[in-house]
């Protein structure tokens, strides 16, 4: 039937965790599962260190425990657990400061659920009427962005030292993720330190729904909006922005 464990020879916190919730005292560490098994037990497979839960009528396995236990009895952990369906973690303490989600998102649709967080850079590029032909930038053109779930906060400059031959309707690009094609996404943008760039009177800035661009704009003092365009631009115009957009 395999060796009862007890005391220091106990596996993982996880385990442990889950007997005491549950009031059970029974788990077996063996090569095979206990044939008389009860509802709530715990084996921990002796050959590959994966711990199964039996639930009445089968074994479900429940966790990769990848660890070793030393001759003193404490748990030295080769490798992180794995986890296989839910765990319920009433407070985590991340004594090691840091939660690593995976490189592509695993979109959840549980508001309450945070599915993806990722930092990182961005380029900011000017746009006038769709096009940025021999469009040139100063070094100092870059950004930073901070994604959790699908809030995007951003952060950059954006310097010329040539605006190029393209005309028309002026947008900044190179947003890292494509915004929400929603009304209910829409959002505005901080503008700051504006030089090389002509308004009248006050200049503004909105996400393009379902883009990776935000529109410049302009109002008047009696309210009427325009298009800033390149010609409101010069050779050497500078920007700087933030905002904080819903994407995809």
């Amino acid at each position: 039937m395999g060796t009862l464990l007890t005391g220091a020879n106990a596996v993982v916190d996880e385990i442990l965790s889950y007997q005491k919730v549950n009031k059970l005292k029974n788990h077996f560490y063996a090569a095979t599962g206990p044939a008389d098994a009860t509802s709530g037990v715990i084996w921990i497979d002796s050959d590959d260190d994966k711990a199964y839960l039996y639930d009445g009528a089968a074994w479900d396995e429940i966790l990769t425990v990848n660890s070793v236990i030393t001759g003193t009895g404490s748990l030295v952990r080769a490798n992180a657990p794995t986890g296989i369906g839910q765990w319920v973690i009433p407070t985590i303490d991340l004594t090691g400061g840091q939660i690593a989600f995976p490189a592509g998102a695993v979109p959840s649709a549980d508001p309450n659920t945070i599915d993806e967080y990722e930092e990182g850079t961005w380029t900011p590029i000017v746009i006038f009427g769709g096009a940025s032909v021999d469009v040139a930038y100063h070094a100092d053109t870059a950004g930073y962005y901070t994604r959790v779930g699908n809030a995007v906060t951003t952060t950059g400059r954006l310097r010329l030292t040539n605006k190029g031959t393209s005309v028309g309707a002026a947008a900044i690009g190179g947003l890292p993720f494509t915004v929400t094609n929603n009304t209910a996404a829409q959002a505005g943008l901080a503008l700051g330190y504006l030089t090389g760039i002509s308004f009248a009177d006050f200049p503004q800035g909105a996400v393009t729904r379902g883009s990776t661009q935000v529109e410049l704009f302009e109002t008047t003092n009696g309210g009427a909006l325009s298009t800033l365009r390149d010609v409101n631009f010069t050779n050497a115009s500078r920007v700087d922005l933030g905002f904080i957009y819903r994407a995809v």
